[in-house]
């Protein structure tokens, strides 16, 4: 089940941003690493701004750790100041394409609507791809004045919820299991919370006493 969200109004700076997380993770090899990107639960922010500090913070994080690791001194302030204003352009491009992304005329009509009968209405049979929900994200917050919080929550099969989940698994296609990091799991019990795991991000626009939710279940997330 997901969390309670705390849904307080204390987060309510239009440049708060989201405590992201970034890790590396030794390959079971010992030659290479992994780089992680986690985005925690934040609540009430711009969605403009939160969307491109993720892209932003999350694009320098992972093309430094990439050329650290080819031996190029990006550590070097100048190098860091060229590839930082590299990435922001690349937002600039990105940002450009949301704001021409094409989304159902039903959903954004559904931002106006007070009536649930008629938002149900709208709704029905509509879907998106990541593309728009991203663009429809970012409409809602400078065309209509809406806030952006998310919350996430996982369910794993029952008599693995209490067991210590490795750091990284990776299910191939061959059925084998690739495991990195400590776990107290067998690999049958980490294939199993691979295939049966679903996550859930509940995506809330506030604007005043109104406030809607889109919800996002992930399955066979490793």
């Amino acid at each position: 089940p997901l969390p309670k969200p705390k849904r307080c109004r204390q987060f309510t700076l239009d440049n708060f941003v989201s405590r992201m997380k970034f890790r590396k993770v030794k390959d079971t090899t010992g030659t290479g690493h992994h780089s992680l990107v986690e985005v925690g639960d934040f609540e009430f922010v711009n969605p403009t701004n939160q969307i491109s500090e993720m892209f932003i913070s999350s694009r320098i994080f992972l093309e430094r750790d990439f050329l650290r690791f080819v031996g190029f001194p990006i550590d070097n302030p100048i190098a860091l100041g060229v590839l930082t204003k590299k990435i922001k352009k690349e937002w600039d491009e990105k940002y450009k394409e949301l704001k021409s992304v094409d989304i159902p005329e039903p959903l954004l009509k559904v931002l106006t609507v007070d009536s649930k009968k008629e938002q149900i209405r709208l709704l029905k049979n509509l879907s998106l791809n990541n593309e728009q929900l991203v663009a429809f994200l970012i409409r809602a917050g400078e065309d209509f004045g809406y806030s952006y919080s998310q919350y996430t929550g996982e369910h794993l099969p029952k008599g693995l919820a209490d067991k210590k989940l490795p750091t990284l698994a990776e299910l191939k296609e061959d059925g084998e299991v690739k495991i990195i990091g400590e776990t107290e799991m067998t690999k049958g019990q980490v294939k199993q919370s691979i295939e049966q795991r679903h996550v859930a991000v509940s995506k809330f626009l506030d604007k005043g006493d109104k406030w809607h939710c889109l919800m996002q279940m992930l399955a066979h997330c490793t």
